[in-house]
């Protein structure tokens, strides 16, 4: 047997089954969409909180760690962190899809959604909230950064549960006085 085929041999066999992967859809309903003529919030990631077990004090010792293949080309990614930039829109009534992981088995406790500045749309660039009615000559922002966690109960991710879907609701009221207090009361409706 020649030598790479060796390798080949004894990297296959330390694979062991391959088994398809696990999936959490996640997605934002907007209850009362807004009539403006645009209205957007700007979501930067969104990361799956997993539930905190108590470790055996031994599993600091342990010489094997798991390692987690994944696809995005971002840095700050991981199997339960998405990166990248979505516009959701507020004059929408239907469920829109935000974004899908594919985390390891365990239990998931909480959502983390980041919303800041976006450059996904020229219009918009560099909002995290951006209201508009061009018959009142209105128009609001927001360029804050908000962090919020909303979190569940126990969610399993497992054999049996192979894929999860979540819905974010919010409900945007009328814009305020400044684009930051519009953003802030936004981000107070945030709910399952």
């Amino acid at each position: 047997m020649r030598p790479n085929a060796l390798v080949l041999l004894l990297l296959a066999s330390a694979c062991g089954v391959r088994e398809p992967g696990l999936e959490v859809q996640v997605s934002v309903q907007v209850d009362a969409p807004l009539t403006l003529d645009t209205a957007t919030l700007a979501l930067e990631q969104l990361e799956l909180n997993p539930c905190e077990l108590a470790s055996a004090w031994w599993a600091p010792l342990l010489p094997i760690s798991a390692a987690w293949a994944h696809g995005t080309g971002d840095s700050m990614a991981t199997p339960r962190r998405l990166v990248a930039p979505v516009l959701i829109d507020l004059t929408q009534p239907a469920p829109q899809p935000i974004g899908a992981l594919a985390p390891p088995v365990g239990a998931l406790c909480g959502l983390t959604l980041t919303f800041a500045p976006s450059t996904a749309d020229a219009r918009e660039q560099g909002t995290t909230l951006f209201y508009e009615d061009e018959g009142q000559g209105a128009r609001q922002l927001s360029t804050k950064r908000v962090v919020v966690k909303l979190p569940f109960e126990s969610l399993p991710l497992d054999e049996g549960h192979r894929a999860q879907q979540l819905t974010v609701r919010l409900r945007p009221s009328s814009p305020l006085q400044s684009g930051d207090a519009s953003l802030d009361a936004l981000i107070n409706t945030l709910r399952w």
